[in-house]
């Protein structure tokens, strides 16, 4: 499967080749900033596809699940690189990503976080543990890290006046906070971009306790132009979202 990934990459690549001796100076460094990326994430595909041709090899039974093989931060890169890609190219104007599952009982290795695997699901439902929170801590700051990466290459793609960030909001958040208590409340949200300008940006909010995480989802979509005015437990827009 990796394998017909990567020609299908290089067939990309003998159509941009085709079209480059047809495009303006501008145009064709955006077509180079392009092919870039997509051999960036083929080199990857590459790499990861190799280390399971040589598992194969020394007859070593694989894992049900291949990509807890991965490290984290490449896995979660990987992914990024795709969804940019995908943003890049507008194939889509809507991504998602999930960096692990919620429920997840098998152990995970965090490389040069933690010396051996861990159970964060286990972890979050034993908060009143020093130690536990001393780790949970640690697991945060790799996953912003890891957000800050992702938001730093969509800041290096130049797209009209700004760059992918500028035209966008890319959101990172927790549907819990509290895996104890299974509490949906105060729940920390940072959002960078700003949509082309509609936010205001370089700031930290706190609302009013009671303040549905919808009402942020409702002034999202009211940024992107669409004009809803409620979502699921929503009670309005949040104050000063909008530029």
């Amino acid at each position: 499967e990796h394998q017909a990934n990567a020609s299908v990459l290089d067939l990309v690549r003998a159509d941009a080749k085709d079209l480059k001796g047809r495009l303006g100076r501008l145009d064709r460094h955006k077509l180079d900033e392009y092919m870039d990326s997509v051999r960036t994430v083929e080199q990857q595909i590459e790499r990861i596809t190799k280390q399971q041709v040589d598992a194969n090899e020394l007859g070593i039974e694989q894992p049900e699940k291949l990509w807890t093989t991965m490290r984290r931060d490449e896995y979660i890169q990987v992914m990024g690189d795709l969804m940019i890609l995908a943003l890049q190219t507008d194939l889509t104007r809507v991504s998602s990503m999930m960096v692990a599952p919620e429920r997840w009982d098998t152990p995970l290795m965090f490389e040069d976080v933690f010396a051996k695997p861990i159970l964060h699901h286990g972890w979050t439902h034993n908060q009143k543990n020093e130690h536990v929170l001393s780790g949970l801590e640690k697991l945060d700051q790799f996953y912003m890290r890891q957000f800050s990466q992702i938001c730093q290459k969509m800041d290096a793609i130049k797209e009209g006046d700004g760059t992918l960030l500028d035209s966008m909001m890319f959101t990172y958040g927790s549907g819990l906070s509290s895996g104890m208590l299974h509490e949906c409340s105060n729940l920390p949200t940072v959002i960078a971009g700003s949509a082309g300008g509609q936010l205001k940006t370089n700031r930290h909010d706190q609302h009013a306790k009671g303040t549905p995480i919808a009402n942020l989802w409702v002034s999202m979509a009211q940024a992107m132009g669409c004009p809803i005015k409620q979502l699921g437990d929503s009670t309005g827009m949040l104050k000063g979202f909008l530029a």
